[in-house]
């Protein structure tokens, strides 16, 4: 494996603030120790570089800087709970596992490091394998036409969960992408100290000048708080924009309330997110508005709602 001044730490911890509805596990903060035994964390592949970076770090002063020494795909970045050497660390960390539901990523791009050179495939993207001895090995997010998989949530691509570009994305790009692994952990038959629980990070490049580069950071097992549409894990105003910019569309919210007309935005969502303002998860700040200022749905915005519901219906009837 080569290895340039890489600094890496895993870092676990709870953190509550005010009604927390869930209680975030980070077990990559790249701050302090090497990648390497005893972290849990290893280059899967052998066939990345690796280097601490500032760009792109959201947990502390430190970003990883994954540099494939190919393109197409790589599995690189692999975190393996049971190779964590600190016994406290590795019980919080499973811990941590057990009681969230996705695991969640901060990638960054920096243009500088893309030089595409044609003629198609101008993009990168990110995909999340699992391995677990009760389940079997294989990428986890819903799927999209190529077969692949994608993130659950993106906070920078929601259209297109997963994928960067170099047209769409001309300057420094930072998003928070999140893979949804509850469905497997009814067959969870390991323990914190038997067994293997695995993720890995896997990147592809397209058609691009090598070398090339991912950032990650703040690596974590979290679960999204209900009626959070921008993921900052604060139900708020914020979210009320997510929701008006997409009344109608067919999308699914980050942070979508359970069997809310799933897959459709409706005043339903409005509703749900409204029952739930003032809601945080863990590590939030404080909350920018107090119940008396949530906003109210515009008439505009509903009549607009109900004319493209009935031009639907009538669409349907012919």
């Amino acid at each position: 494996m080569r290895s340039s001044s890489f600094i890496f730490a895993v870092v676990i911890m709870t953190v509550t603030a005010g009604d927390a509805l869930s209680a975030d596990y980070v077990i990559g903060s790249f701050e302090g120790t090497t990648i390497g035994a005893g972290t849990g964390w290893k280059d899967w592949s052998s066939v990345n570089t690796f280097e601490n970076s500032t760009i792109g770090a959201t947990q502390g002063s430190m970003s990883v800087k994954v540099s494939p020494d190919q393109l197409g795909y790589q599995q690189g970045l692999a975190v393996k709970i049971q190779d964590i050497s600190d016994a406290t660390a590795r019980s919080n960390a499973f811990d941590g596992f057990m009681n969230n539901t996705h695991v969640a990523v901060d990638v960054t791009w920096n243009p500088a490091d893309w030089n595409f050179v044609g003629p198609d495939l101008n993009f990168a993207r990110v995909i999340m394998y699992y391995n677990e001895m009760g389940t079997a090995f294989g990428p986890i997010g819903p799927p999209n036409p190529g077969g692949f998989t994608n993130p659950n949530i993106d906070t920078g691509n929601a259209g297109n969960p997963g994928f960067w570009d170099s047209v769409n994305y001309t300057t420094l790009h930072t998003r928070t992408m999140m893979w949804d692994y509850s469905p497997y952990k009814a067959a969870v038959t390991s323990t914190a100290t038997d067994g293997w629980i695995e993720f890995m990070i896997t990147t592809q490049a397209g058609n691009f000048s090598p070398p090339v580069a991912f950032y990650f950071d703040n690596i974590r097992f979290t679960t999204p708080v209900p009626g959070d549409y921008n993921v900052d894990n604060v139900v708020n105003a914020a979210d009320y924009t997510v929701w008006r910019n997409r009344l109608g569309q067919n999308f699914t919210l980050p942070g979508e309330v359970a069997n809310t007309t799933p897959g459709t935005v409706t005043i339903e969502d409005y509703n749900e997110w409204k029952a739930r303002f003032g809601n945080m998860g863990s590590g939030s700040g404080s909350v920018g508005l107090n119940a008396s200022g949530v906003p109210e749905p515009a008439t505009w915005l509903l009549l607009s709602l109900a004319a493209a519901t009935m031009c639907c219906a009538s669409r349907r009837g012919r």
